[in-house]
């Protein structure tokens, strides 16, 4: 819940830390760990990288109850996102993560989002920056 002056109130910062401290402790008991040398066998193999997704797919079904994919929007002109495709999720509950340049509405965002599928717009017109690569990575440190 956003105050009058834009900021989210005390009391809501802190259940989403706790929220999102939750959230990660038990994504890191469920999810299998890939570490920087397994990198190149991992994407190198399509099966893995299925497998991958499934055990992620499953460990939040089990732990949270809904499970996320991507899809077609339904909103006309929408493009693609992430969408709660089986379960139910709580009001304020969070979902998902999206690390990235944030670029609030009144802030240029032109070169960086040419051919760039990774900018994310929310409802309010804040857009996110996803892209790991190009003038996006250098931007994001």
């Amino acid at each position: 819940v956003k105050r009058s002056d834009g900021r989210l109130s005390r009391v809501r910062e802190k259940q989403a830390v706790r929220q999102l401290t939750s959230l990660l402790a038990r994504l890191d008991r469920t999810l299998p760990r890939v570490t920087a040398r397994d990198t190149r066998r991992v994407l190198g193999s399509q099966e893995r990288l299925k497998s991958l997704h499934e055990t992620g797919r499953e460990g939040l079904w089990e732990e949270f109850g809904f499970c996320l994919d991507v899809c077609e929007s339904r909103l006309t002109g929408g493009g693609r996102g992430v969408a709660i495709s089986q379960g139910k999720v709580p009001a304020g509950h969070l979902v998902a993560l999206y690390p990235g340049t944030v670029y609030m509405p009144h802030e240029p965002l032109l070169l960086q989002s040419l051919r760039n599928p990774f900018v994310f717009r929310c409802v309010d017109g804040v857009m996110i920056d996803g892209n790991h690569r190009g003038l996006s990575r250098w931007i994001y440190k």
